[in-house]
């Protein structure tokens, strides 16, 4: 089964939105565009489910706006996430200001912000599902609320 992605924005119940580690790379193709989703590096025998969204709208725009005279690759649907800068978050590894992908831990109160060159050398526990904000910049007022 693998990588499964499962839609933070969306009511889960009776069955919640997850997509493959395939399908979540076009996820802004296929699915509302400002929705996040909780990345689940292993097997999820019960999902979670709410009648109600897990998390609040966080993205006030749509995904993969870029910079005019960006040119991106046809063939890469992540190719746009080099232009998405998160500037009110800092890498908790590389202690910059996160480009692209973007990873927080949805189990830690505190926060646990990585990029996704750090994903692989983070010293965290693994066993924490991680809430991934790929689409566009984002306003953390939202987040915090939650």
């Amino acid at each position: 089964m693998g990588r499964r992605y499962q839609c933070a924005n969306c009511p889960s119940s009776p069955e919640p939105y997850n997509l493959c580690s395939i399908c979540e790379l076009r996820s802004y193709r296929i699915h509302d565009p400002r929705h996040v989703f909780f990345k689940f590096d292993r097997p999820v025998h019960i999902p979670l489910q709410s009648p109600r969204p897990l998390l609040p709208l966080l993205y006030k725009n749509k995904v993969g706006q870029v910079p005019a005279g960006a040119v991106l690759n046809p063939r890469d649907p992540t190719a746009y996430l080099k232009h998405v800068l998160h500037k009110d978050t800092l890498c908790d590894i590389h202690s910059n200001q996160i480009r692209g992908i973007w990873l927080r831990c949805a189990h830690c109160a505190a926060g646990f912000d990585i990029c996704s060159e750090a994903e692989s050398i983070a010293d965290h526990d693994v066993t924490h599902g991680k809430c991934g904000h790929t689409k566009h910049e984002l306003t953390l007022f939202s987040f915090r609320r939650v």
